[in-house]
């Protein structure tokens, strides 16, 4: 199984709860901007720094690094993340981000996505914390969805507390269809 997460950020907690998806593309504007297109004035000089941080205390170590790609590999579980930073959706938009089978969309609204974009993915993984627009609204009602609670004692953004113990600790996966939030 893949999947495909735009706007990642430094979020861990995906891969985390869902080890049977065992390749995973994030794709993100920074650190040269946090904007898409838009570029930030003042480079985000931490983002890198934070996401190798994040990646290692959780057990995925760097492979390689070739230009703005990061690959890192979790041996226990046999996942593998290939990071594609200062890209930008969906100009950036490859035929590799459409065949995964999960689309995750957290804290991220999706700007002029293609036609049928979300549609085309069997699994979705959104959170408690992110609101979709109306359209995408419509179109989750008929896929398989994953819907991470995340406790409101979670310090999430806070990398010393990105870890896989708080991470089980905090956060569960509800399907809201059987499970309303």
């Amino acid at each position: 199984m893949t999947a495909f997460y735009p706007g990642a950020g430094t979020d861990i907690v995906p891969p985390v709860l869902f080890r049977n998806i065992k390749n995973w593309i994030y794709m993100d504007s920074q650190p040269k901007s946090e904007f898409g297109n838009e570029v930030a004035t003042g480079y985000r000089t931490k983002f890198i720094p934070k996401m190798l941080t994040i990646m290692i205390q959780n057990g995925f170590q760097l492979q390689s690094v070739q230009s703005d790609i990061y690959t890192f590999y979790n041996q226990q579980y046999d996942q593998k993340i290939t990071y594609e930073t200062n890209t930008v959706f969906p100009e950036d938009l490859r035929y590799r981000h459409r065949e995964c089978d999960t689309l995750v969309l957290i804290g991220y609204t999706l700007i002029n996505p293609p036609l049928n974009f979300v549609s085309s993915y069997k699994h979705i993984i959104t959170d408690s914390l992110s609101r979709s627009d109306p359209a995408e609204q419509s179109t989750l009602l008929f896929k398989n969805i994953s819907l991470l609670v995340i406790d409101e004692e979670y310090v999430y953004w806070e990398s010393s507390e990105c870890t896989t113990e708080n991470i089980l600790k905090y956060v569960k996966v509800i399907n809201p269809r059987f499970n309303p939030v």
